[in-house]
Formats: structure tokens, C-alpha cells, sequence
């Protein structure tokens, strides 16, 4: 499977992928050690977090990876951070993913303001012009505001329950990345 790895001040930092039958994961090394891991169904989250403090030269650091979709790419993409700097993988491509301070600011905002902003203009309104578009092209019957009508209501329900998804997956991984660094520093070099 795939592997993304860099060097941060002559440390080795490392993820690996890994697929066993419909049960796939990634595992985080630094200096060689195993310090993170985690396990899903092949088809069950669109975005991973990595992290671990480890101890390096008598230092703690944080050691973050976010694997996601990249931003205008059907491809796979790894970023790696040393104390919230990228130190590694994909630096120049825009994950997918909200960043944690912006998720902050947007949780502030909460969820009303998230499901009319994201839920219905990112997903809804997409939805209701193109399934109304094609629904309109191709009515044996011409009555356009029956189908305009239809497809807004779908549009606004289709919009709403995206939105409600993605809020729900936005904030289990920040719980993730808030429980992760709270952890215990391991040494690892």
C-alpha cells in the first residue's frame, strides 16, 4: 500500500498504509517507532489523523499527520506537522478537511449557521439545480414548476442531511485531535 515519509532535524517520520480483505489502516512511526495507529472498514471515513507527543532530544513535540482527499485531486494525500508546522508529504496541496482552528470558528458559529452555509450551499443548492435540470430535460410533461418545486424541496432535504453528516464527522475528529493531544509524551529518541 501507499507510504508518505520525510526527515525533520534527522528524524524519520513515516506513515504507512495498509488493506487486509475490507479492513484497511495507517500506522505513524517516528524514528522507527510505532507511535500511532488506526484501523476501519475499507469504506468508512474519508479523512485520517495521526498524532502522538513524543519526546525527541529531551524535547516534546507533537507529531500530527492528516490523510484526505486533496483539494481539485481524485487522489490521496498525506500532510505532516511538527508542532503545527508542515515538516513533510503533500505541503502545497489544500486537504479537503477543515483545519483545526478553523473548525473552532466554525463550531463558534454553530450548527444552524454550518448546515445554511455548508449543508445547503455546498451540497442543496448543487443538488436541486442539476437533478432539476435533468428532471426538466427530460418531463414528458412540461410542468416546470411542479419540477422546480420538487427539487427544491429535495435540494433543502438532501442539503440539510449532508451537512448534519459533515458536521458530525468534523467533530469527531476534532474530539480525536483534542484527545490525542492530551496524551502522555512517549520517548522515541
Amino acid at each position: 500500500m501507499r507510504e508518505w515519509s520525510c526527515d525533520w532535524e534527522g528524524v524519520t517520520i513515516a506513515v504507512k498504509r495498509w488493506m487486509r480483505g475490507l479492513r484497511t489502516g495507517e500506522r505513524l512511526f517516528v524514528a522507527g517507532r510505532q507511535v500511532d495507529a488506526t484501523e476501519a472498514w475499507v469504506w468508512s471515513r474519508m479523512s485520517v489523523y495521526l498524532a502522538a507527543l513524543v519526546v525527541l532530544r529531551d524535547t516534546p513535540h507533537l507529531v500530527e499527520v492528516v490523510i484526505g482527499l486533496g483539494q481539485g485531486t481524485v487522489s490521496t494525500c498525506c500532510k505532516t506537522f511538527v508542532d503545527g508546522q508542515p515538516v513533510g508529504g503533500d505541503i502545497k496541496v489544500s486537504l479537503v478537511i477543515p483545519d483545526v482552528r478553523e473548525w473552532e470558528r466554525t463550531r463558534d458559529a454553530g450548527l444552524m449557521r454550518f448546515l445554511l452555509t455548508t449543508g445547503l450551499r455546498r451540497f442543496g443548492l448543487p443538488y436541486a439545480v442539476a437533478a432539476g435540470a435533468l428532471s426538466a430535460a427530460f418531463a414528458r410533461d412540461r410542468d416546470m414548476l411542479g419540477v422546480a418545486a420538487q427539487w427544491t424541496v429535495a435540494g433543502i432535504l438532501f442539503g440539510l442531511i449532508m451537512g448534519v453528516i459533515h458536521w458530525r464527522t468534523a467533530e469527531a475528529t476534532f474530539r480525536l485531535r483534542q484527545a490525542k493531544r492530551r496524551q502522555v509524551p512517549r520517548r522515541v529518541g
